[in-house]
C-alpha cells in the first residue's frame, strides 16, 4: 500500500513536470523540425533533436522561474508544482546547459554554437524584455515566440553544415507555415492567462477581446495557417505528402470545442498538437 502510494505520488509529479516544466512545449518544437527536416529531405539526427530540446528547455526553466510568482494569478497548479522545487530550478537549467554543450562541442561546429547560444539569449530576452514589450505592442509575446520557434527549426542547417540559400523556397513556405500555426496556437493558450495578463496589462487578444471573440478568430485562423503548406506543395516546392499534416486541424477545432464547454483537456490538445505531425507524415508515406 504504502509502495503503491509513493508510485501514485512519482506519477502525478511526472505528469505535472510534463506538462507545466515547458516539456510539452519542447516536443513541440522538436516534432516541428523533424517535420521540417522530413519535408526538405534534410537528415535528423538524434543530437541535433536534444540540442534544440535541450536549449528551449533552459529558456522555459528561466521564464518558469522568474514569474512563478506571477503566474499565481491563473496557472495555480503549473505555480503548486514548480514550488516544489523551485530552488533546484537554476541546477536543473544548467545541467541541461552542460548536457548541450558536451553533445555540441565535440561535433566542432563552431556557426551551429554561436547559432543555438543565440537562440538562447532570444529566450532570456523574451522574459525580459519581448513579454513586458507586450504592453505597448499587441500580441508581441505571441510574435516573439512563433519568430523563435522558426529560428530553432533553422538551426538544422549550421548543424548539418548546410547553406540554406539552397532551400530557400521550400524554407519560405515551410517558415510562415510554422510561423503562423505557433502563432496562433500562443493565441489560443493565451486564454488561460487571460486573468493575468490583463492584471500586468499585456495585450494579448484573449486580454482585449476576450474569450468567444478569440475563439471565433481561431476557427478561421488555424485554417488559414495551412495555406503556405498547401500552396507549397501545390507549387511543388514541397512533397505532396504535406498535405499529411492537414489532418492536425482536428486537433485545433477539438481543442476550441472543449475550451468552449470550459474543459481545461483543450489547452493539452492545442499545446500537443504539433506533436501529431511527424506521426501523420510518417503513417502517409507507409500507407501511399
Amino acid at each position: 500500500m504504502k509502495m503503491n502510494k509513493s508510485l501514485k505520488k512519482i506519477i502525478v509529479f511526472l505528469k505535472n513536470e510534463f506538462l507545466y516544466g515547458g516539456h510539452l512545449q519542447c516536443l513541440s518544437l522538436i516534432s516541428v523540425t523533424w517535420a521540417a527536416t522530413f519535408l526538405m529531405g534534410i537528415s535528423s539526427e538524434w543530437s541535433m533533436l536534444a540540442i534544440i530540446y535541450l536549449s528551449s528547455y533552459i529558456a522555459y526553466a528561466y521564464n518558469r522561474y522568474q514569474e512563478i510568482e506571477e503566474d499565481s494569478l491563473d496557472n495555480v497548479e503549473r505555480t503548486n508544482h514548480l514550488r516544489k522545487y523551485q530552488k533546484k530550478i537554476p541546477f536543473l537549467a544548467m545541467t541541461a546547459f552542460i548536457i548541450m554543450l558536451l553533445i555540441l562541442l565535440p561535433k566542432n561546429n563552431v556557426i551551429s554554437s554561436i547559432y543555438i547560444l543565440f537562440i538562447l539569449v532570444l529566450g532570456f530576452f523574451y522574459t525580459q524584455w519581448f513579454k513586458p514589450a507586450t504592453k505597448k505592442i499587441p500580441l508581441f509575446k505571441n510574435i516573439s515566440v512563433s519568430a523563435a520557434f522558426v529560428l530553432g527549426v533553422g538551426f538544422i542547417f549550421p548543424y548539418n553544415s548546410i547553406n540554406p540559400i539552397y532551400f530557400e523556397k521550400e524554407i519560405l513556405f515551410i517558415g510562415v507555415f510554422i510561423f503562423l500555426r505557433i502563432l496562433f496556437m500562443q493565441v489560443f493558450l493565451d486564454l488561460k492567462d487571460c486573468q493575468g495578463d490583463s492584471v500586468r496589462k499585456l495585450k494579448t487578444m484573449a486580454a482585449m477581446r476576450g474569450k468567444k471573440f478569440t475563439l471565433n478568430f481561431l476557427k478561421l485562423a488555424f485554417p488559414i495557417s495551412m495555406i503556405p503548406l498547401i500552396a507549397g506543395a501545390i507549387c511543388g516546392f514541397l512533397p505532396m505528402i504535406a498535405f499529411a499534416i492537414l489532418p492536425a486541424l482536428f486537433f485545433d477545432y477539438l481543442a476550441i470545442n472543449l475550451i468552449e464547454k470550459n474543459n481545461q483537456a483543450g489547452y493539452l490538445v492545442q499545446g500537443a498538437c504539433a506533436m501529431s505531425w511527424p506521426a501523420l507524415l510518417i503513417l502517409s508515406s507507409v500507407l501511399f
